[in-house]
């Protein structure tokens, strides 16, 4: 099995309505492919729970970002990342 690293971006709903709130996730996988882990991260269920005001909170997959294969870097090494623009940035927040 290999080592996997993967940036996903989850978009917030909260009591049904999505907000212009967005989380950038870095993730590790075990993983036989990079299309594994990419069908592991579209099947996974939204991560939820309920705020202090009762109202559920899910976080709802956006977008994958990246996914890199790991390789052991050495210190200071970038591991994963990902390049984009303003107007793609500002556009993260938005349903695809």
């Amino acid at each position: 099995m290999a080592e996997f690293y993967a940036i996903a971006i989850y978009r917030a709903r909260v009591a049904g309505e999505f907000t212009g709130t967005i989380d950038v996730s870095a993730r590790y996988f075990q993983s036989d492919s990079e299309a594994a882990v990419r069908e592991t991260l579209k099947t996974e269920d939204p991560h939820s729970y309920f705020n202090d005001a009762g109202e559920r909170v899910e976080w709802v997959l956006s977008r994958i970002m990246s996914v890199d294969n790991h390789r052991g870097p050495e210190s200071g090494d970038e591991v994963t990342g990902f390049v984009i623009d303003s107007d793609g940035l500002a556009g993260l927040a938005e349903s695809r």
